[in-house]
């Protein structure tokens, strides 16, 4: 995702954009995840376990839609060395799951990890496109399962992730 520093507050966000004319489905997707920022549940997770929420617009005389998080450096991707993270990911996507939300898209580069010392570690849930409520117990447990089997599956954690 390309990065860029809004010079109007100096902030360094992660900036997502799409082509309204040709990706459709992708601009939908950006105005769901803008809804969900703004969703009272949501708001007071923005900074803990999901990026806050910048700005969404148009560029390019609405030629291109765009949405804007806050930018999280330094952090790696689930996997086999990542694996002490692994608690601190699962507590926080049970906070969203508190919230009666489902992330929907749980997979790897979705999932990022920032170590804050040798033993301590954030989590962080990017890509809210597919948030939804959730209709019962079963889909907070196969939400839990794939967050779990990505800390088993891949190496690439071990690679730090940068803009």
């Amino acid at each position: 995702m390309p990065t860029c520093r809004l010079h109007d507050n100096g902030i360094w966000c992660a900036v997502k954009t799409a082509d309204p004319y040709k990706q459709k489905q992708v601009v939908e997707s950006m105005k769901h995840e803008f809804q969900m920022f703004k969703d009272e549940r949501v708001v007071g997770l923005q900074g803990e376990i999901l990026p806050v929420y910048v700005a969404c617009g148009y560029w390019d005389e609405g030629n291109v839609s765009f949405t804007a998080t806050t930018y999280l450096d330094s952090c790696k991707k689930p996997g086999p060395a990542t694996q002490a993270a692994r608690p601190v990911a699962v507590k926080a996507l049970q906070r969203l799951h508190g919230q009666g939300l489902l992330h929907g898209d749980i997979r790897e580069d979705n999932v990022l990890l920032r170590q804050v010392s040798s033993k301590e570690w954030q989590a962080f849930f990017v890509d809210l496109g597919m948030c939804c409520d959730a209709t019962d117990n079963s889909q907070y447990e196969e939400e839990i399962s794939s967050l779990i089997r990505l800390f088993r599956e891949s190496d690439s954690g071990s690679a730090e992730m940068t803009g």
